[in-house]
């Protein structure tokens, strides 16, 4: 089973990241929120970071804020070795901020791994496996080939702040948000974080030309009023992501 969880808190967005610069401490407390949710903690469960440093980094920053993760957990690298070779269906695997390089196009490892293991479950963590990203010198079969690997994964969670860059001053500002779970329309909202209003929803995820639209024209729709637990979801999501209700 292959998902996709998106996470892009500030701090964790790179389009953002003149304002808000990368905190990788901000990551390892989201990769644990995802770790410890209700619907992976009977399984073995492996973290594979972008390095063995990054790894260690991980469990030294769990450990020194009173939160080190389960027992049925363990760290490694994004290497194909660190994956039990045909891991069953109790094996998951979360593949932490992925990144295509110059030269080094990860997702080639993504797919060995998933060779290695397929009946096991892998999760993508705010993967940046797109082709541009790696500047590889690939046919136009290869790229439409590892295409539709990322596409393979099913997007089960997505949580991301909205922003504008104001003119002349060059400040970025949250205008809203696109927040998805899945069995539900994926839905923005318009505002700040301390006051966001429900504006529009979309069957499937939303172009930037349909986001900027509902942004700019801030309609509030006529629905009915959202259940306690909607509320919950959106509000706190960033702590309560990938329960059970979001499994396919």
């Amino acid at each position: 089973m292959e998902l996709k969880v998106t996470v892009l808190l500030p701090g964790l967005n790179d389009k953002v990241e003149n304002m808000f610069p990368f905190n990788e401490e901000l990551l390892f407390f989201v990769t644990r929120a995802l770790a410890t949710s209700q619907a992976l903690d009977t399984l073995h469960l492996k973290l594979l970071f972008e390095s063995t440093g990054q790894a260690a980094s991980a469990r030294t920053y769990y450990e020194k804020t009173g939160n080190p993760t389960g027992e049925n957990v363990s760290y490694g690298s994004l290497l194909p070795k660190e994956v039990r070779e045909g891991g069953g269906e109790g094996d998951a695997y979360i593949l932490v901020s992925p990144q295509n390089r110059t030269g080094d196009p990860v997702i080639l490892d993504v797919e060995k791994i998933l060779n290695r293991a397929p009946d096991a479950i892998h999760i993508l963590l705010n993967p940046k496996l797109e082709h541009n990203q790696a500047n590889i010198a690939a046919s136009i079969v290869e790229t439409d080939r590892r295409r539709g690997l990322i596409e393979s994964f099913k997007e089960v969670y997505h949580y991301r702040p909205l922003y504008v860059v104001k003119r002349p001053t060059l400040e970025t500002a949250q205008v809203g948000l696109l927040h998805y779970q899945y069995g539900r329309p994926w839905r923005v909202f318009t505002g700040s974080e301390e006051d966001l209003t429900f504006a529009d929803e979309f069957e499937s995820l939303p172009g930037r030309g349909q986001i900027s639209k509902v942004v700019e024209t801030g309609t509030e729709k006529n629905r009915e009023p959202q259940s306690e637990e909607e509320v919950q979801a959106i509000k706190q999501s960033e702590q309560q992501f990938l329960g059970d209700a979001m499994m396919p």
